[in-house]
């Protein structure tokens, strides 16, 4: 019952953490479209797509290694000062590698120079996420700490924007303030860490830098595939549409977004769990699967149903305007089926890494992502927006089919009576 009591709070507290991060964006959507337009709405929103990239490859993976790490040795703090300096400072390495590359993008490349204003402030966003400690609270079941904090830092956000977001050349402000407020987080949630749980970072050296990238690779090649996977449909389509375009595509995917990440909260809140549960026994690991199962099937089919017949009312809420512009309908109706695609892809995802097969996990996404790549480029050629969302409908079929094929024999086990 304890056990349930902390999977429950450890879900809830991600889930509210999660919710504020992604609804909080849907609550401004309507006034930022306003006063910037739907046009400078694209630019910010396609920035932030693009941004996402870098994020994944400064996370390097440890979002789940980190966490698998923490939670074997939760009450060893000098193993904890070892892994938490090792991820701490390979993520500053990383960090800087990316502005580097990001300055260096901007510098050669004639139309990254002329937006090289919000880009650099835009990259705000990039320091204060990646310097985030996520990973260790969610190893050490104490989400909740970093909901309190996040509560506190979004209501400046909002302050911020509705203070000083008053016209439409404002827009380049949107992703700094976002920066602001995530920086802020950080030095929040570390220095409560450094407070509570006396960890001591140690400085770490370029020899042991390289052997953590090498050591894990796997895990970071995983992550760094999957986001050009699901992100590719959306940056490609803007190589062959205006910025109109990206606005109403930016509002449609954004509420898809924030229904998608419920399933990302869920695989977070229930991985440390799920590896105990296999490591005790398989009757009790297949009970639990069977009952998490029915649960992602019932809810995410009603979420697809209200996605896909009630698409103008669900964008009449979240935008607080009458003006629904069909683009944005039909975008919506074609990717209401991705959270539900979603969900289902946390059993067989959960069944390869507790088995260790990181190496298989990684080779599907990697095909995965040429096929995002070749799909995208084709389908936004031919069919603009249109395309590019059948085709994100498209790579989430991929990935799925793939880890249902790989983990056919244990999943046939699990549900078999």
């Amino acid at each position: 019952m304890f056990q349930s009591h902390k999977i429950v709070k450890n879900f809830l507290s991600i889930s509210l953490l999660q919710a504020i991060n992604y609804l909080i964006p849907l609550f401004i959507l309507p006034y930022l479209v306003k006063v910037v337009g739907i046009a400078n709405f694209g630019i910010s929103n396609y920035i932030l797509t693009i941004f996402i990239v870098f994020k994944i490859f400064i996370d390097y993976g440890y979002n789940i290694s980190g966490v698998k790490d923490v939670s074997e040795c939760k009450n060893q703090l000098d193993k904890l000062n070892i892994i938490f300096s090792k991820i701490f400072f390979t993520k500053i390495y990383l960090l800087l590698i990316s502005l580097i590359i990001l300055l260096i993008a901007i510098l050669l490349i004639p139309i990254l120079n002329k937006i090289s204003t919000i880009l650099l402030f835009s990259f705000l966003i990039l320091i204060g996420q990646s310097l985030m400690p996520v990973w260790f609270y969610q190893a050490i079941e104490k989400s909740e700490i970093l909901v309190v904090f996040s509560l506190f830092t979004r209501a400046i956000y909002l302050f911020l924007i509705f203070t000083y977001v008053q016209i439409s050349e404002d827009y380049i402000f949107i992703n700094l303030f976002l920066g602001f407020a995530d920086i802020l987080l950080s030095i929040l949630s570390l220095a409560y860490i450094f407070w509570k749980y006396k960890i001591q970072i140690q400085l770490l050296s370029l020899p042991i830098f390289w052997h953590e990238l090498k050591n894990n690779f796997v895990y970071a090649r995983s992550n760094i595939y999957v986001t050009i996977s699901l992100t590719m449909p959306f940056v490609t389509l803007g190589f062959f549409t205006n910025n109109l375009i990206l606005g109403y595509y930016g509002i449609a995917d954004k509420i898809i977004q924030a229904c998608r990440t419920s399933a990302s909260i869920l695989h977070s809140a229930t991985f440390p769990r799920v590896i105990a549960l296999y490591n005790q026994g398989f009757d009790v690991f297949k009970l639990f699967i069977q009952r998490l199962h029915v649960f992602l099937l019932v809810f995410y089919f009603f979420l697809f149903l209200a996605c896909f017949v009630f698409p103008s009312f669900i964008i009449q809420v979240i935008t607080n305007s009458n003006v629904i512009h069909q683009e944005t309908i039909l975008v919506l109706k074609i990717l209401s089926v991705v959270p539900l695609i979603a969900a289902l892809e946390l059993l067989p995802t959960h069944l390869l890494l507790i088995q260790h097969k990181q190496k298989k996990y990684a080779q599907i996404l990697f095909f995965a992502s040429f096929f995002s790549g070749l799909i995208s480029v084709v389908m936004s050629y031919f069919f603009n927006f249109i395309g590019a969302a059948i085709a994100y409908v498209f790579v989430e079929l991929f990935i799925l089919s793939w880890l249902i094929i790989s983990n056919k024999i244990i999943i046939s086990k699990i549900f078999s009576r």
